[in-house]
C-alpha cells in the first residue's frame, strides 16, 4: 500500500537516506526541516518526486502548517541535535529543548493533523558508551546513557511512549546504531561527520589520519538503516508500542573499512587523534533479532558489500560533501 510519509529532520543524513528507500517503494515523501537539503543531494534522481517544506519543530504553527500541507498519513520523527563535545557544553539547554520538547510537540502536531502512526527515531547512545558491559544490547536491557545526547534521547523515548496513547497515536521507537554511508553532509544540528566521512575528507587532501584506536563498532550502512526503517513503516500494526534496534549486526573496525575503500591505513595514536573516538570497542553490538522478526531484515550488509555500494556513490558526487 502506497503511503504519504513526512519526515522531520528530513533534510539530514537519516532523512534523505530514508527518502531514498521510501521513494523506491513508491511512497510519497515530504521532508520537513528548518533548512533545505544540500542542493547536490536534493537533485539526485534517487529521491525524485520528494518534496521539502520548511518547518521548525519548536514552532507549533510552523509544524502544524507543514504537516497539514504534506498530507501525510505517517510521520517519522528524525529531527534532533546530535552535538559534539563542544556543542554539548555550549548549547546544552537548546539541545534538550529540541530533542525532548521538540519530540513532544511533534506528537501533539501529529495528533492535531489526524495522523495515527508515528515512528520515533532514537539512538544507541541510550545504552551508554559501554552498554553496561552486556555482550549484546537487547531492547529491554538496562539503559545507562553517559552523554547529554543519550540522556535527551532516552527522555524523549520515555515521555513520548507515555504521551502517545493519550493522543490516540500508535508509536514505535527505533534505536539507530552508528551510521555511515550515502546522503551524509554537514549540518548545523550535526556538526561532526561520521568517522568514515571524516577519514574520506582528510585522505582526499593527503592528510595522514591518526586514530585513538581502530574504532571497531556496530556500524550500520545508511541505506541498510533506511531499508529497516522503511520496513517498520509498513508494519505499524505490529510495531506500535515496541522498541527496535536498527543496527549493522556485524561489527568491524574503521581501519578495515579504510583499507577496503582503498584509503591509506590510519595510524593508531591515542595521544593526538585526528578523529574523535567513537564506537567504543568494549560496547557489545546491538541485537537485531526483534527487528528481524518484525521486518525480515536481519541487520545490514557485510562491510565489503557496503564498500562496493559506497565507492560509486562517492565518485558520483560533483563536489565532496564530506
Amino acid at each position: 500500500m502506497t503511503r504519504s510519509i513526512a519526515i522531520t529532520g528530513g533534510a539530514g543524513f537519516v532523512g534523505l537516506a530514508l527518502a531514498e528507500a521510501l521513494t523506491a517503494r513508491g511512497d510519497r515523501v515530504t521532508l520537513l526541516d528548518i533548512a533545505p537539503p544540500d542542493p547536490q543531494l536534493f537533485s539526485r534522481p534517487e529521491i525524485a518526486g520528494t518534496s521539502y517544506l520548511p518547518c521548525d519543530i519548536l514552532d507549533a504553527r510552523s509544524l502544524q502548517a507543514a504537516l497539514a500541507q504534506s498530507g501525510a498519513d505517517l510521520l517519522v520523527h528524525a529531527a534532533a541535535m546530535t552535538p559534539n563535545e563542544e556543542t554539548a557544553q555550549k548549547d546544552a539547554l537548546r539541545i534538550a529543548e529540541v530533542n525532548v520538547t521538540g519530540a513532544l510537540r511533534v506528537l501533539g502536531a501529529a495528533a492535531q493533523a489526524g495522523l495515527r502512526d508515528v515512528l520515533l527515531l532514537s539512538s544507541i547512545s541510550v545504552y551508554g558508551s559501554l552498554g553496561g558491559g552486556a555482550a549484546e544490547l537487547l531492547e529491554d536491557a538496562p539503559v545507562s546513557p553517559d552523554s547529554l545526547y543519550g540522556e535527551t534521547k532516552l527522555a524523549a523515548e520515555r515521555l513520548c511512549r507515555r504521551v502517545a496513547p493519550t493522543l490516540g497515536l500508535r508509536l514505535a521507537t527505533l534505536r539507530l546504531g552508528p551510521l555511515f554511508g550515502p546522503w551524509e553532509s554537514l549540518r548545523e544540528a550535526r556538526p561532526d561527520l561520521s568517522p568514515q566521512a571524516q577519514l574520506l575528507r582528510l585522505s582526499a587532501v593527503g592528510h595522514p589520519v591518526r586514530l585513538a584506536h581502530e574504532m571497531r563498532g556496530d556500524w550500520v550502512y545508511s541505506r541498510d538503516a533506511a531499508a529497516m526503517i522503511a520496513a517498520v513503516t509498513a508494519r505499524m500494526d505490529r510495531a506500535a508500542g515496541g522498541c527496535y534496534n536498527i543496527a549493522g549486526g556485524a561489527p568491524f573496525a574503521l581501519t578495515d573499512w579504510a583499507e577496503a575503500m582503498g584509503l591509506p591505513t590510519p595510524l593508531i595514536d591515542a595521544a593526538s587523534p585526528d578523529i574523535a573516538p567513537r564506537a567504543d570497542p568494549r560496547r557489545g553490538p546491538m541485537s537485531t533479532a526483534a527487528t528481524a522478526a518484525l521486518t525480515g531484515l536481519n541487520g545490514g550488509r557485510h562491510m565489503a558489500d557496503a564498500v562496493t555500494d559506497q565507492i560509486p556513490w562517492q565518485k558520483s558526487l560533483q563536489e565532496p560533501l564530506a
